[in-house]
Order: structure tokens, then C-alpha cells, then sequence
């Protein structure tokens, strides 16, 4: 990314995270940085095209963030029970209902990238990334006799990134305003058929 587009998509994150989306003014942003407004169409075409990059990169980072996080736990972990125990708070966190905001703004951004093949290899690669560390850990806990061992760990992630994505469906549906939106059925549902691959049952139950 060019060094002028970088600084305009840090600008725009850090608006976004000071006070949302209508934080991020165009003439504001430029004057603080000394650019001309023009800069801002010229590398991201729109204001709505700035923030979808910043929202995209946001998104990233904490995709990133949350995989560091869970693996740095996990290093700390020197038995099955230990090991299962965080992984059914891992995924409480990921499937909570407090992600919803963040999640429907962060799928609205995600849309954006097939239109930019810098951004789509960025999401791509951040993806790749984090699947990997995320299969490291479970194969590593599959030698020790921790998860299940006909597991099959590369497919075992597919399926929950999907589900940690998928959220937005319900998040979208009639229920949507609820604060208890599909809890505690749906998300009980996921959680447990998630651990019951992985260790033969629901950790939680």
C-alpha cells in the first residue's frame, strides 16, 4: 500500500475507534495530516471506500489479536482438562452476543474486498495465517492425546471460522434486536458440537 493510503487508512481507524463511523470526516482527516480532500478519492475512490478499508483492516488485526491471544493461552496449558476448559472459554467469547455490532459492520467491510485485489490478498493472507496457528495448536494437542485423535483438524477450523462468521445470519434475522437473540439454543447448539469433535463431548455441559 502506498505510503499516503496507509496514512489515511491509520487516520481513519483511529477515528473510527474514537467515536464510530461519522468520526471519520474527509476534510477533518486531511487537514490533520496535510493532504489535499482529492487524496482521499484518489486512493480509496470514496469516503465510504476509506472506511471499508479501515473497517477491513480493523477486522485483521483483530482476527489476529484473538488467535495471539487464545494461542498465547494455550501455551500455558499443561493438561487435557486445562486445555478443554480454554477452549470452551475461547469459544463462548467468539460466539458471545457481545461481537454483534462489531460483527455486522465487520461483514459489511469484508463485502468491499472482492472489489480490490490488495485488500482481498491481504484478507487472504491474514486468513491464512491464523488457520495455520489455529491447526499448529490442535495438532499439537492431538499428539498429546488431548482432542480426539481421528479429529480432523484442517476441516475441525474451516468449520469453526465458518461458524464464528455465520453469526450474521442470525444477527440479521427477526429476532435480531433481542438481546437474546438465538441464546442460549443456537449458540449452546454450535459450542457443543463444536467440543464434541474435538473431545467427544460438550465441555460446558
Amino acid at each position: 500500500m502506498h505510503r499516503t493510503a496507509r496514512a489515511l487508512l491509520e487516520a481513519a481507524i483511529v477515528k473510527i475507534e474514537q467515536g464510530g463511523e461519522p468520526n471519520v470526516k474527509v476534510e477533518y482527516l486531511c487537514s490533520e495530516l496535510d493532504y489535499a480532500v482529492t487524496t482521499v478519492y484518489q486512493h480509496f475512490g470514496s469516503r465510504r471506500g476509506l472506511i471499508d478499508a479501515a473497517q477491513r483492516e480493523r477486522w485483521i488485526r483483530s482476527v489476529r489479536a484473538e488467535a495471539h491471544g487464545l494461542l498465547d493461552q494455550l501455551e500455558t496449558v499443561h493438561d487435557a482438562e486445562a486445555f478443554a476448559r480454554t477452549i470452551h472459554e475461547a469459544f463462548e467469547s467468539l460466539l458471545g452476543s457481545h461481537r454483534r455490532q462489531d460483527l455486522l459492520r465487520e461483514v459489511n467491510a469484508l463485502g468491499g474486498a472482492y472489489a480490490n485485489e490488495e485488500q482481498l490478498a491481504s484478507l487472504n493472507e491474514a486468513l491464512t495465517q491464523t488457520i495455520e496457528q489455529y491447526q499448529t495448536v490442535l495438532n499439537g494437542a492431538r499428539d498429546r492425546g488431548w482432542i480426539r485423535a481421528d479429529c480432523d483438524v484442517a476441516a475441525f477450523v474451516a468449520w469453526m471460522m465458518m461458524s464464528v462468521f455465520g453469526q450474521v445470519i442470525v444477527y440479521l434475522g427477526p429476532e435480531a434486536e433481542s438481546a437474546e437473540t438465538g441464546a442460549p439454543g443456537w449458540r449452546r447448539l454450535v459450542i457443543g458440537s463444536l467440543e464434541t469433535e474435538l473431545f467427544g463431548r460438550p465441555v460446558g455441559a
